[in-house]
C-alpha cells in the first residue's frame, strides 16, 4: 500500500500559487497503477481517497501509524465503486462480488479489507474514498443493475419543460402538464 499525505492549504497562500503549484499540491496524477493500492490522504477533512488494480494478488487496506489505529477502518467508513473487471472485496472473510458499475458501502469496525480481481487480464479497478466515521453502519452493496436512473433526472427534467413552456406562453400546455403530474401524484400517493 502506498500512501501519500496532502496538507491543508490557507486560502491567502493558494492566490499566490501558480499552475505549476496547484498542480503539484491539488492534483493527484496517478490513482490507478496496476499491481498496486495507491491512496492520497489529504488532511483536509482527513478524506483518504485513491485506487486498487489487484491482478494476481489481492490488496489489503492497512492501518498505522498515519491512522493512529492497527486497521484501516477502525475509526473511518469507505465507499468502494469498481470501473473496471469484475472484483471481489472481502470484508473479515466475507466475500462481496463487484461488477463493473456495482459499489460497496463499508461501515466503521471491519477488521480486515482485501481487494482481488477475476480475471487478471481485466483486472478491476476500484475507486477509494475514505472518512472518519463517528459510528458503525451495516456493508451495503450498490448494484448498477438495479440503479434507478430516471430518478436522478426527473426534476431537471420537469423544470426545463415548465420553464421552456412559461417562456413560450404555452400557457394551457403548462396547466395541461401541471393537471397531469397532480394526476400521476394522486395516483401514485392514494
Amino acid at each position: 500500500m502506498k500512501l501519500e499525505t496532502r496538507y491543508a492549504h490557507h486560502p491567502d497562500d493558494v492566490k499566490g500559487y501558480d499552475t505549476e503549484a496547484l498542480r503539484r499540491h491539488f492534483l493527484v496524477e496517478k490513482v490507478f497503477v496496476t499491481g498496486e493500492l495507491k491512496l492520497c490522504y489529504t488532511h483536509v477533512d482527513r478524506v483518504v481517497f485513491g485506487g486498487a488494480v489487484p491482478t494476481t494478488q489481492p490488496l489489503v487496506l492497512e492501518g498505522g501509524k498515519e491512522f493512529g489505529t492497527p486497521n484501516f477502518l477502525d475509526r473511518r467508513e469507505l465507499g468502494v465503486i469498481n470501473l473496471g473487471g469484475k472484483g471481489r472485496v472481502t470484508l473479515d472473510g466475507q466475500v462481496h462480488e463487484l461488477a463493473n458499475g456495482d459499489g460497496l458501502y463499508v461501515g466503521m469496525g471491519v477488521k480486515e479489507v482485501a481487494l482481488s480481481s477475476d480475471d487478471a487480464a481485466r483486472p478491476a479497478k476500484f475507486y477509494l474514498m475514505s472518512c472518519p466515521a463517528h459510528a458503525s453502519y451495516p456493508t451495503a452493496h450498490i448494484s448498477r443493475a438495479n440503479a434507478n436512473w430516471s430518478g436522478a433526472g426527473y426534476a431537471p427534467c420537469a423544470i426545463l419543460v415548465a420553464a421552456w413552456l412559461l417562456r413560450w406562453r404555452a400557457r394551457g400546455w403548462f396547466i395541461a402538464a401541471l393537471a397531469t403530474q397532480a394526476a400521476v401524484a394522486v395516483v401514485f400517493l392514494a
